[in-house]
């Protein structure tokens, strides 16, 4: 491989990679306005609509200005159209990774209640640190309504007379789930701290 070559390659990924790069910046800053401004009630759906309509429109906007746009008559730029939206999808999947691990964990996190709780500086015994989780999360949060309603948008969960219940989809996705927690469930060290111990 010659020299010369190689260094088109290079330049052509080092270009790629700032494409990428700043379509997720971009989005980033977006996303981050969007739910200060909007503070949606569903994190997780709020951030998998945006992340879809972003692709669509960047999509569009990368569509138009490669293909149809051209005023010379000329054929439309199909490699430029194949290469802004690999960017776009590019920067969009890193955004759509921070979204599903970060942000909506974050919100929905047993680990970080706890951590925020035990951040005072004070060590405190378990039974208070599960009473605090109790309060704050489930009462105060309304942590299992908030899952419950976005289930039942999400139309695995339908409720009649408030009573709930798993749909076929809910069924489908209940059993897709529960395997894929069979193969990762956490495994108790064996030096696992006791919560039960005084």
């Amino acid at each position: 491989m010659n020299a010369k070559l190689l260094k088109s390659a290079a330049r052509e990924v080092v270009v790629y990679l700032l494409c990428s790069g700043a379509v997720f910046v971009a989005n980033a800053t977006l996303y981050v306005a969007y739910f200060l401004v909007t503070r949606p009630k569903y994190t997780f759906l709020a951030g998998n609509t945006f992340v879809v309509l972003m692709m669509l429109a960047q999509c569009m906007a990368a569509f138009w200005y490669t293909c149809v746009r051209r005023s010379n008559g000329s054929a439309p730029d199909l490699p430029a159209f194949r290469y802004a939206t690999s960017c776009v999808f590019a920067g969009l999947l890193i955004l759509y990774g921070l979204h599903a691990t970060v942000f909506t964990i974050v919100e929905r996190s047993v680990s970080i209640n706890v951590l925020r709780y035990l951040s005072t500086g004070e060590s405190r015994p378990y039974p208070e640190i599960e009473k605090n989780f109790i309060e704050t999360f489930v009462l105060r949060d309304k942590g299992v309504c908030k899952r419950l309603d976005e289930q039942v948008h999400l139309g695995n969960v339908s409720v009649d007379h408030g009573r709930y219940a798993l749909t076929e989809r809910g069924m489908r996705t209940f059993r897709t789930l529960d395997s894929a927690t069979k193969v990762t469930a956490d495994k108790a060290p064996k030096n696992a701290v006791s919560c039960d111990a005084p």
